[in-house]
């Protein structure tokens, strides 16, 4: 009808006139009423999850079947958003101090402070706490050494930790250094014995190694040790030093030779010597000799270390004869 109302019957089949606009209330709330959630009907977008991100939304971060299968602990993307924030968190939380950025050249007093004392860093390189290992200790020696390197480490910013570290590694390498130096020493000095055991014989060993610390008997100086209390002897000084080689000057057999023959020289005939024996006179032990190759010429030319001995005295006599001379 062109009046705008809607025909309709009533029970009893009569035609009664009703607005139109009240008819399309009606239809518009049954709608609305279908729709809703709560009512348990299906939602009108197809494949939207509750969250919003539909329900294949996994799979569109991934088709690795062992991923999807992670993925099945998350409700939703935002948790596995959530999950990454925390994870960067605890990583950053436990980073090594050596990340840090150091503060540039420019930087504040305090940021400076606030960088140190987050990287293990002192105040000052004298308070570095070092750590050492299997009970060692800095010795004076060891200490301006230490001292200079902890200068530096504090100036390139070196944690305590490392600094620690890094002396204990000095110090444990100095130690095997000295270590095997006195095996070695102590290899030598048995090697060099035994040569000059053989060279000079019994008697000549104990006689010429009498006549070596004759040599120093009348040094009374002695030699101050930088950085070291106390003083060392002229003859600690001497035969301790250290030849280019690296081998003691005292446990050199051509050294000792050497020093051997100035001992023989220069002390008097009848001095006591430092073993304990007294050094006859020449004449007296060449007249010896001379007597045995008088007396037995046999026992005389096989006694090779007594002829040996005869000409050893013969020049002693020359060289006496000719310091008096002079």
């Amino acid at each position: 009808m062109s009046d705008g109302t809607t025909v309709t019957e009533d029970t009893d089949g009569e035609a009664t006139d009703a607005p139109a606009d009240v008819t399309e209330a009606t239809t518009d709330t049954a709608t609305t009423k279908a729709s809703t959630i709560v009512d348990g009907e299906a939602s009108s977008k197809d494949g939207i999850g509750p969250s919003g991100w539909g329900d294949d939304w996994r799979k569109g971060l991934t088709q690795d079947e062992a991923l999807l299968k992670r993925l099945d602990r998350f409700d939703s993307p935002v948790g596995v958003l959530d999950w990454a924030v925390n994870a960067e968190k605890k990583l950053k939380e436990n980073a090594p101090r050596t990340t840090l950025t150091r503060p540039d050249a420019d930087a504040s007093e305090e940021d400076v402070a606030a960088w140190r004392e987050a990287a293990g860093v002192p105040e000052t390189a004298d308070k570095y706490d070092i750590q050492l290992s299997d009970g060692m200790q800095l010795g004076e020696a060891d200490k301006p050494v230490a001292e200079s390197f902890m200068k530096e480490a504090h100036e390139a910013g070196m944690p305590n930790e490392y600094v620690s570290k890094a002396i204990d590694w000095y110090l444990r390498q100095e130690r095997s250094t000295q270590e095997g130096m006195l095996d070695d020493d102590n290899g030598f000095y048995a090697r060099s014995e035994q040569e000059l055991r053989d060279d000079w014989g019994p008697t000549d060993y104990k006689t010429n190694i009498g006549a070596i610390r004759g040599i120093f008997n009348n040094a009374s100086e002695e030699v101050s040790i930088e950085g070291e209390e106390g003083k060392i002897s002229i003859e600690e000084a001497i035969l301790g030093a250290r030849m280019p080689n690296g081998r003691k000057v005292g446990a050199d057999p051509a050294t000792l030779r050497f020093l051997a023959r100035i001992g023989r020289e220069i002390l008097p005939i009848g001095a006591e010597v430092p073993d304990g024996t007294t050094r006859g006179d020449l004449t007296d032990r060449l007249e010896e000799i001379r007597k045995i190759r008088r007396t037995d010429p046999g026992e005389y030319e096989r006694n090779k270390p007594l002829q040996a001995e005869e000409l050893k005295l013969i020049d002693a006599k020359l060289r006496r004869e000719r310091r008096s001379a002079a």
